[in-house]
């Protein structure tokens, strides 16, 4: 069970290492992938055998965990971002303002699917 959590530690300070690396510029951001490249790699696993499979499954799930926390509205992290803002200003987010921060949240979303798509799109007929 310790081995586990200091797996699983390690692959969250990796992901997030990765992150500043291709928000910085200084790793391409066309190692983004959506579930395209998710099912390539789970086939890929499946055929290694069921440690890799499981392996996978695992980091999947705390990459999931990792983005979920970040500071984007409509994620975890978002809302946790949201309660320390209306603490500050010592009052809830209300109507419009509240609106427009979870639509660019969304929009934010929205355009990270796209572009992962994009980049999974143009790998796999080669426009890259």
């Amino acid at each position: 069970m310790h081995s586990g959590a200091r797996e699983t530690w390690k692959q969250s300070k990796v992901l997030v290492h990765v992150l500043k690396q291709i928000i910085t510029g200084e790793r391409s951001s066309k190692q983004l992938g959506s579930f395209i490249t998710i099912a390539e790699v789970s086939g890929k696993a499946m055929s290694a055998g069921i440690f890799a499979l499981l392996s996978l499954i695992a980091l999947l799930s705390v990459n999931l965990a990792v983005i979920n926390i970040l500071p984007i509205p409509v994620l975890d992290g978002g809302y946790l971002l949201i309660l320390g803002v209306e603490g500050i200003i010592r009052r809830k987010l209300q109507g419009r303002a509240m609106k427009y921060v979870i639509l660019f949240g969304w929009i934010l979303i929205l355009a990270l699917f796209i572009f992962t798509m994009w980049n999974d799109i143009a790998r796999v007929f080669g426009w890259n």
